[in-house]
């Protein structure tokens, strides 16, 4: 599965919604089955939002920051029963990729998180409603409300604004900086006290992971305290021990990764976190420069911890005519009253505009269909700075194509940081970043647990399957030789994406190390990793089929078994699973992925002999047939 990442904090909980309501899955399938979705706009995209009222039908327009164009009230707490809507009768032929769209993975993730979701006022309802009678809570139900006063407290201090984002800028009109600000500590104060009882409450629970939730919100207040100069709060949050150890070398092995002065865009996920708490409280690689690219919308951020960072300040080429700050207030920030003259384009986005005016327009936040391409000149840059890369394969511009997404402050400012950086300092990205940059997958190469963006381009012959990136090789083995490898048992059951992020990152360099002839060095680092989070018999999943692939490939079929056998049990029970919802096209597409892993385990121990393993392999995938 991928990962699935909330913007700020990632909480994982079993909760569930009152018994009131149906499931969401039932929802959707009531609504998919029973109507044909239609709209005045081909490019509207239905999804659900679970209010105090009932389940809602929504109309999304899918921009950067989607909107909502109509909702509709469909299962009725009031009534208890679903109300009929003005729809062609279904199901249609687009009734899967409807489905698909209501079941996607976040929002089945975000509907077992909260109470409430998928609209402007979330997390205020959330709160009003709980906060109140929170001493009744159980530890599940801490986390969510914990997240929950994060969001609301969050709007009454931020300017960005989104569908989704929650209600409390609605209630901070009106209110003065003082007040907003007042309203911004009470509520993550309330928060952080939900967060320590469940910390305390759910010190037992690997599946629902503390130490990493608790350690997560207190860097976002810390952070959020950063924002707003409130330096003694900011402080002494930093004075708690924070994160277990295994979280800790993750992040350490994160940030060792990257060359001395490195930018490293991550996502406001773990990775973010643990960094950051490691810079900020152990003074650790405090030389790497760790920028958020979902916080790259929000003003203060950029002003105050990115262009504003006294000691080390990032370079940008256009970002002063994109965010200027004008305001007294600490809590405001005013746009200039009147547009400047329109700027000349810069020379990186010259093929992306064709005027100084869509420029102008753009870079104060005009929503426009522009394709961003971004040009960077490669014919003087530093020796040193891609020293172990392949200068002959270095063109002499390279232009990229970033999409065609309505165009945002926080995309300009991207590709501004890319640009005006990339001849100066090395720049990484944080595992879960690829998607972000994914035009750019032909540079991108793995050099431990991050991708370097670089001006080398992948030979088509080297290319891997969708899964992994290419590494440089030597670069990779030499730094994950260095990498605090740490963790037991509970870290692998209770830290799976972690653990997955590990493998992946590991087996790519292992696999590309073998096509290499350098077979010795893929096999120790692959014995590494399985040494330090081997497979689980209640945890296993396709990662494994591809370690066991490759030891069969190398010639080493006894490890491979070991790992096989676990990999056919977990296949045998997940595969099972999966069938019941095979209605669901994204599941779907997990049981066959899963069903050509057993095809390769199979080929893999035939070609070896290995006649115990063919035989299980065939049997599931006579039982499980191709859907």
């Amino acid at each position: 599965m991928k990962r699935t990442v909330f913007l700020a904090l990632l909480f994982v909980s079993l909760s569930s919604a009152a018994a009131t309501f149906p499931p969401l899955e039932e929802v959707a399938r009531r609504f998919a089955g029973t109507y044909r979705f239609t709209s005045t706009r081909s490019f509207i995209r239905p999804g659900l939002a679970r209010k105090p009222d009932g389940w809602h039908i929504l109309h999304i327009v899918p921009m950067y920051y989607p909107q909502v164009e109509k909702d509709e009230l469909f299962w009725s707490v009031e009534k208890n029963d679903y109300l009929p809507l003005e729809y062609p009768e279904g199901p249609g032929p687009e009734h899967d990729e409807m489905l698909d769209m209501l079941l996607n993975e976040n929002t089945q993730a975000t509907a077992d998180l909260h109470k409430y979701f998928g609209y402007d006022g979330w997390a205020r309802d959330i709160v009003k409603e709980q906060l109140p009678d929170s001493a009744r809570l159980s530890a599940k139900e801490l986390s969510p409300l914990g997240s929950a006063c994060l969001f609301y407290a969050r709007e009454f201090v931020l300017e960005r604004q989104g569908m989704f984002s929650s209600g409390g800028a609605k209630d901070a009109e009106g209110l003065s900086s003082g007040e907003r600000l007042a309203q911004f500590n009470k509520y993550m104060k309330a928060g952080l006290s939900m967060m320590r009882r469940f910390r305390r409450q759910a010190a037992d629970s690997l599946h629902l992971m503390p130490e990493l939730m608790f350690g997560s919100f207190v860097m976002n207040y810390q952070l959020m305290c950063d924002l707003l100069r409130q330096a003694e709060t900011a402080n002494a949050l930093l004075k708690e021990r924070l994160f277990t150890p295994f979280e800790r070398a993750y992040g350490a092995n994160l940030l060792s990764t990257c060359d001395s002065g490195a930018i490293l865009f991550v996502k406001a996920s773990e990775d973010m976190h643990i960094a950051r708490y490691l810079q900020a409280a152990e003074k650790f690689r405090e030389d790497v420069r760790i920028v958020c690219i979902d916080l790259l919308d929000e003003p203060k951020y950029v002003q105050r911890l990115i262009l504003g960072e006294k000691n080390d300040p990032l370079r940008t080429i256009i970002t002063p005519l994109v965010y200027e700050d004008k305001a007294a207030d600490l809590l405001e920030w005013v746009p200039a009253a009147e547009p400047a003259p329109a700027p000349e384009v810069p020379d990186f986005l010259r093929r992306s505009f064709g005027s100084q005016t869509e420029f102008g327009n753009a870079r104060y936040g005009t929503f426009s269909d522009t394709v961003l391409k971004l040009t960077l000149d490669l014919r003087a840059l530093p020796p040193a700075l891609f020293a172990g890369y392949d200068r002959t394969r270095f063109d002499s511009v390279l232009t990229l194509d970033i999409g065609s997404a309505n165009l945002v402050h926080s995309q300009l400012l991207f590709i501004d940081l890319l640009a005006a950086n990339f001849s100066s300092r090395p720049i990484y990205m944080a595992p879960g970043m690829n998607s972000y940059l994914f035009m750019a997958r032909d540079y991108l190469w793995i050099e431990g647990l991050a991708l370097r963006f670089t001006p080398e381009r992948h030979r088509k012959s080297q290319k891997l399957f969708e899964m992994f990136n290419r590494a440089k090789t030597d670069i990779a083995y030499d730094k994950m030789q260095r990498f605090r490898w740490e963790g037991n048992a509970s870290d692998i059951l209770g830290y799976r994406e972690i653990v997955k992020t590990y493998k992946l990152f590991g087996l790519s360099v292992a696999r590309q190390l073998n096509e290499e002839g350098k077979k010795e060095k893929g096999i120790k680092l692959l014995d590494k990793i399985t040494s330090a989070y081997p497979s689980h018999p209640s945890y296993c999943e396709n990662l494994d089929s591809y370690i066991a692939t490759t030891y069969y490939w190398a010639g080493y079929s006894s490890k491979a078994n070991a790992v096989a056998k676990l990999y056919l049990q977990a296949a045998t029970r997940d595969m099972a699973v999966l069938l019941k919802q095979i209605e669901i096209p994204y599941l779907r597409e997990e049981y066959n992925f899963c069903r050509s892993r057993l095809m390769d385990i199979r080929n893999a121990s035939r070609t070896y002999g290995e006649l115990q393993i063919t035989q299980q392999a065939e049997n599931l995938l006579i039982k499980y047939p191709i859907k």
